[in-house]
């Protein structure tokens, strides 16, 4: 109670944190970025906003959650502005959980530089803050197994795209091909070609699948050296 008297915000209930950052140059009020994102959860009954620099804002918002709309509602962008988020958590624990949550997207959205901004949910990207809480073990991991895959040319770029999708949409030739408007064949000829330039161990798929979600982000980071 006497927490909640100090910061003048409910610690009871339901939260979602967020952070906010913008360039040297941007004139946007980063405070008008927070309701617009709690909406993606329920319906927001009170914030916490703290700057943090000049353009940056920790915010934290207590909502009324409805599952239905974070199924049916995309995240709002605001133009130059990125917005990370942590997930939907309730009490103490859920209020400071959320921020730690959203300071690792943080983390990771400000490796990929020279991507433009966006709004990052960690619900969306989980598995990749798992899988990067060391980048530069990250990076030598995918390395080692993508190989010659790794290479930043069209050709290898459509062999990942493609083997990427076979591995996420369980090995079906008809949906891949529907999905990249190309033949089973295609297909086909794709996989078998990208699986002969890498090293997989013991046939696994697993470490596969992780070393490509690791490229897809980290592809052009400053860190990365395929």
């Amino acid at each position: 109670a006497h927490a909640e008297q100090v910061l003048g915000y409910p610690l009871g209930g339901h939260h979602v944190a967020l952070i906010a950052w913008s360039g040297p140059h941007s004139n946007h009020d980063l405070r008008t970025v927070v309701d617009p994102v709690l909406r993606h959860w329920g319906t927001p009954t009170a914030s916490l906003v703290i700057p943090v620099g000049l353009q940056a804002i920790w915010a934290w918002g207590a909502v009324t959650p409805d599952p239905t709309r974070a199924l049916t509602s995309a995240l709002p962008d605001f133009g130059d502005t990125f917005v990370v988020t942590g997930q939907l958590g309730s009490g103490m624990e859920g209020f400071r959980r959320s921020h730690l949550e959203a300071r690792a997207v943080e983390r990771l959205v400000r490796l990929r530089v020279g991507h433009p901004p966006t709004t990052t949910a960690h619900e969306h990207i989980a598995l990749e803050v798992l899988l990067l809480a060391d980048p530069e073990a990250a990076v030598q991991f995918a390395s080692r197994l993508l190989g010659p895959l790794a290479g930043d040319d069209p050709r290898m770029a459509d062999l990942r795209s493609t083997l990427s999708l076979y591995l996420d949409m369980d090995h079906s030739l008809a949906k891949v091909a529907s999905a990249e408007h190309i033949s089973k064949n295609t297909v086909t000829y794709r996989v078998q070609k990208a699986l002969s330039l890498c090293t997989p161990p013991d046939g696994s798929t697993t470490d596969l699948r992780a070393a490509l979600r690791i490229y897809e982000w980290l592809s052009d980071a400053p860190i990365a050296q395929w």
